[in-house]
């Protein structure tokens, strides 16, 4: 029998107490793999309020100093547990707490979408389909949003010890200028590229992807916009002189197509199991779970706008998703980086380089991220020279200027001869 069939037999109220059984036997490992479960889809008061002191004291740089067994033991004292969860250990079949936190979710992803079906009865009902439509897009829209760990502060000089000896805290993106002047993308840290369209996000995104992936560190690419094989065209077509667009038109011979699928089997070789793209809509929750899963050294999500957490305001909605994504960083020590899009207001401005300002809907963005690139690129530009902008950095100067060549045949960036 496995492990959902089993657990989907159980009562709410005794998966939530296996639940709080595994998160007192296992503090850290439950706080990384299921952080992103909200305190409040859990029925129990009691374990709700347990789980959600755990979140916010269980940090994951306790594992470090040794103390997290007299924290969890602390909590679970104050929470006047102990003598339950020592109960409840005893009836468990899993040592696991994902599959209890998964089950507990999709209960009430249940719970909630059933809500909307008397809506959906009604709109049959009276024939309408507009009220149709929208009850079944705010359906597919449900999901359970995630807590966040808050930061520390414990023992920092013993963490910069171990950061020092542990090696190269960030992971270079192989494009020297942009290493050059910012040591390459930190670990536990967020880093947004930011421009109008058309001016080569995705593009810069997924280079970053495969430098990094080649260099043989693990990279987790969302692509929100662009399916993974429109994706993979990009970095195949190059190879043997086409497009994706001559691929998908069927302009291609029967000779090309097959030196294409060579190259392409080549490039996948290189690249082996570092490189994972993911191409289905994805929430915060979704991002935290696969990071969980994979343990990547960088995510890359493209981009802000599409991921589908909800909030009744956009502003808030972008900045919410922006803490969180920072979140998943800290916690699973890995670089996070974001593609953001720009509004107008350069073009009412007159000045057409992008400015912080111009941060579209959110400038909640500018306060979580630890680096922001904006890219321009003037109209008409033979050269197809890019600016990259260094319009925040947390750790250096801002307002440097990168020049870069964007080839878009080869759909590459390279510096300036």
């Amino acid at each position: 029998m496995t492990e959902l069939t089993q657990l989907a037999m159980f009562k709410q109220r005794d998966v939530e107490k296996l639940f709080a059984a595994c998160v007192f036997a296992s503090p850290l490992e439950t706080v990384q793999q299921c952080g992103w479960l909200r305190p409040e889809v859990i029925t129990d008061y009691r374990i709700s309020k347990y789980w959600q002191a755990v979140t916010e004291r269980i940090k994951p740089e306790l594992s470090m100093t040794g103390q997290a067994t007299d924290e969890i033991l602390s909590i679970t004292v104050e929470h006047d547990l102990l003598h339950d969860v020592s109960e409840w250990a005893g009836q468990t079949f899993l040592y696991n707490a994902l599959p209890y936190a998964n089950e507990i979710s999709r209960r009430s992803y249940l719970v909630n979408i059933s809500s909307k079906i008397g809506d959906l009865l009604k709109a049959v009902q009276q024939s309408d389909d507009n009220l149709a439509r929208m009850t079944v897009k705010s359906m597919a829209e449900l999901d359970v949003t995630n807590s966040t760990n808050a930061p520390v502060a414990f023992d920092i000089a013993e963490l910069f010890d171990q950061v020092v000896m542990g090696g190269a805290r960030s992971i270079q993106t192989h494009i020297i200028p942009l290493d050059n002047a910012t040591g390459g993308l930190e670990r536990q840290t967020s880093t947004y590229i930011a421009a109008r369209p058309s001016i080569g996000k995705t593009a810069l995104a997924w280079q970053i992807a495969r430098t990094v992936a080649y260099s043989r560190l693990k990279v987790l690419f969302f692509s929100l916009e662009m399916s993974a094989v429109n994706l993979w065209g990009r970095a195949s077509c190059p190879l043997i002189n086409t497009t994706w667009r001559d691929v998908r038109a069927g302009k291609l011979t029967a000779e090309q197509k097959e030196r294409l699928l060579a190259e392409s089997y080549k490039l996948a070789a290189n690249y082996d199991e570092n490189l994972h793209i993911i191409d289905a809509p994805q929430t915060t929750e979704t991002i935290w779970q696969a990071t969980a899963q994979y343990r990547p050294d960088l995510i890359i999500v493209d981009h802000l706008r599409n991921v589908r957490d909800k909030h009744p305001s956009e502003v808030k909605r972008q900045g919410m998703i922006a803490e969180r994504l920072k979140d998943v960083a800290k916690n699973f020590n890995c670089a996070s980086l974001v593609l953001a899009q720009l509004n107008r207001q350069s073009e009412i401005r007159g000045e057409k380089r992008p400015q912080l300002s111009d941060l579209r809907d959110s400038g909640e963005i500018e306060e979580v991220a630890d680096l922001i690139f904006m890219l321009y690129r003037e109209e008409d530009n033979i050269d197809n020279i890019t600016e990259v902008w260094i319009r925040k950095f947390r750790d250096g100067p801002r307002d440097v200027l990168i020049r870069l060549r964007f080839d878009p045949r080869q759909d590459w960036f390279d510096v300036p001869r």
